[in-house]
Order: C-alpha cells, then sequence, then structure tokens
C-alpha cells in the first residue's frame, strides 16, 4: 500500500486520521435543513466533521433508534 500511496499522492495517515476521528465520535450530528436535496450531496457531522450521504445517515439513524435513541439527536427534524 505504501508504494500505492506514494505513487498515487493518496495520504495514507491523513485517510486513518480522519477514520480514527469518525470512530470516535461519540454522537454524530447532522444539521440537513428542510432541503430540497440533491444526490450525492454530503452533509457534515458538527462533532467530527465526519462527511456522510442522507441514505448514509438515514441508517446510522435506524441503527441509533433500534438501541433505543431518538433520530432528532442525531438530525433535528428527522422525518425517516
Amino acid at each position: 500500500m505504501e508504494g500505492f500511496a506514494a505513487r498515487s499522492g493518496i495520504d495514507l495517515a491523513e485517510i486513518q486520521a480522519r477514520v480514527a476521528r469518525e470512530r470516535a465520535c461519540p454522537k454524530h450530528r447532522f444539521e440537513i435543513g428542510a432541503g430540497p436535496y440533491a444526490m450525492g450531496v454530503k452533509y457534515q457531522c458538527a462533532h467530527c466533521g465526519a462527511q456522510k450521504r442522507l441514505m448514509d445517515i438515514g441508517d446510522y439513524i435506524a441503527g441509533y433508534r433500534a438501541a433505543g435513541g431518538d433520530p432528532n439527536d442525531i438530525c433535528p427534524d428527522w422525518k425517516g
């Protein structure tokens, strides 16, 4: 991988740091607003800076809800 990273210009250390910050986030919070929404747009977590698409946020919220959490903790006014 290191040879690939050097040839491609990809900063593996930056990617690893970003993933570590995202995993360490105690609870993501996304302020997505009322819309309209566009396909592929990423929204940023107010706590750790992770960027997720609406489908990924929806999956995160589904797991949070299944564990007994309120979806509005993650995304205010969530209607999913």
